[in-house]
């Protein structure tokens, strides 16, 4: 099933999380800002789900195979730059030279495309890396970016990462370090990045938010099948049953089946797509943030003058937190339910077939819910 959501939590807490993980179990990459975070997070507002790993394939595309169309021209060594991309490790550009500021390797490709990473590998001539480096980026070749990348050569294969959003025809890397016994080497240069022909893929949650509540609530009611939805319920990869089934001891959610006022078809589409809207009382989650920098999200269980007492909402743990150990406490306006579930839906179909199944089971109440469970192969 999908992971709970982080989106309560700040900036910073998330870039902290990530930089830890860019950085662990043998990665190693740059540290990611708070404002890093933000920035992504504005411009992908209108998103109704968690990105899929479809989706995520345009953030890193194999690399450009039309090299034989690329030009290139460099400071030093022109006369030896087609070596770099001729699909032999064992040869190479390089300086001729020992490393100093100021050298450069250009890149002209045959059209515009947006430029997402570069990899100079120089696994064939040991430690000649380059010490330090930025990248500029150009669409006619006269007036260049300022930085779209730029960091410190560590070994042999050096990944750069750009942040060059426009589409461009020119790449341009300078040496800014220093060796006093190395030439600046390349065996292999690829590239990578989006031409604009790639295919457009949308997530199922994306492709339903677009769509009228109403709408889908007529379209589940005509061709939904709540027997088939029953058996998505209870597939436990997706956790639902763990979530709603009131024979599941704590829940994160409600209980599906329970009568309440101001549930319609729509509102029912609604909180399937868009759990956040509207929050079911006894199920908000707070934060609370301790003295010692500890961030905890969870389900208020009992509070008096002395201590709190949470639920956290991945294993129903209870976590009991001193009062004077407490420095802020958070109202969250995210549900427990991750957003962009429907994203492990297998079809349009299967979306209609779950909404049908809960339906059904608010309108029919326990005796229902217990006549479709019975129809699945899990019980």
């Amino acid at each position: 099933g999908l992971m709970l959501p982080m989106g309560a939590n700040s900036d910073q807490w998330i870039a902290d999380v990530a930089t830890y993980i860019r950085n662990s179990w043998g990665n190693q990459a740059p540290l990611i800002e708070g404002a890093d975070v933000g920035r992504v997070r504005t411009a992908s507002a209108k998103r109704a789900g968690p990105w899929t790993l479809a989706e995520l394939k345009l953030f890193d595309p194999p690399p450009f195979e039309n090299r034989s169309a690329w030009k290139m021209n460099a400071s030093h060594g022109n006369n030896k730059v087609s070596l770099a991309i001729d699909g032999n490790a064992g040869t190479r550009w390089d300086t001729g030279a020992t490393q100093r500021p100021g050298m450069w390797f250009q890149i002209v490709l045959p059209d515009p495309v947006q430029v997402l990473a570069l990899k100079l590998d120089s696994r064939g001539s040991r430690d000649d890396y380059p010490r330090r480096y930025h990248v500029q980026t150009s669409l006619d070749g006269e007036i260049w970016s300022d930085k779209v990348g730029e960091g410190i050569g560590v070994n042999s294969v050096t990944e750069i990462e750009l942040n060059s959003p426009s589409p461009v025809s020119h790449i341009r890397i300078t040496q800014t370090g220093s060796s006093s016994s190395k030439y600046w080497s390349i065996h292999e240069l690829t590239i990578k990045g989006l031409t604009g022909k790639e295919p457009v893929i949308q997530a199922l949650a994306e492709q339903l938010a677009t769509v009228d509540a109403v709408g889908l609530a007529r379209e589940a009611r005509a061709n939904g099948d709540a027997r088939r939805g029953a058996a998505i319920f209870y597939n436990r990869s997706l956790s639902c049953v763990k979530c709603h089934d009131p024979l599941s001891g704590e829940r994160l959610g409600p209980d599906l089946a329970a009568k309440r006022d101001g549930v319609t078809d729509p509102f029912i589409i609604e909180s399937i797509l868009h759990p956040s809207k509207s929050i079911r009382k006894g199920f908000e989650q707070i934060t609370v943030i301790t003295d010692s920098g500890l961030v905890i999200t969870g389900f208020r269980v009992k509070e008096d003058t002395r201590e709190l007492i949470l639920r956290e909402p991945a294993g129903g743990k209870q976590i009991t937190i001193k009062k004077d150990a407490i420095d802020e406490i958070l109202s969250s306006p995210k549900s427990a339910m991750p957003p962009g579930l429907t994203n492990q839906l297998g079809s349009r179909q299967e979306f209609l077939d779950l909404a049908r199944f809960v339906m059904d089971i608010y309108e029919g109440g326990p005796k229902r819910l217990s006549e479709l469970k019975s129809t699945t192969i899990e019980k």
